[in-house]
């Protein structure tokens, strides 16, 4: 069992450090204090993180704006 510090959670996950251990000690995040320390076990943190943080949306590319109007032909669009 990998267990891991409240620091190193903050670091992977992007949330601040006060945030997560906010988070582990109102019951929002698994985690457990031990010896006075946030610890967390790597694999229950990674199956919270898949069930809360969602993929990024794939890129899109922007649609050119695009005139058209009356006077304008086809070739000048």
């Amino acid at each position: 069992m990998k267990l891991m510090t409240a620091a190193q959670v903050s670091e992977v996950t992007g949330i601040p450090l006060r945030t997560v251990q906010h988070m582990v000690k109102t019951g929002k995040m698994p985690g457990a204090m031990v010896a006075g320390r946030y610890r967390f076990q790597k694999a229950e943190l990674e199956r919270w993180i898949a069930k809360h943080f969602e993929a990024p949306a794939p890129k899109r590319r922007a649609t050119p704006l695009v005139r058209k109007g009356p006077g304008l032909a086809p070739a000048e669009w």
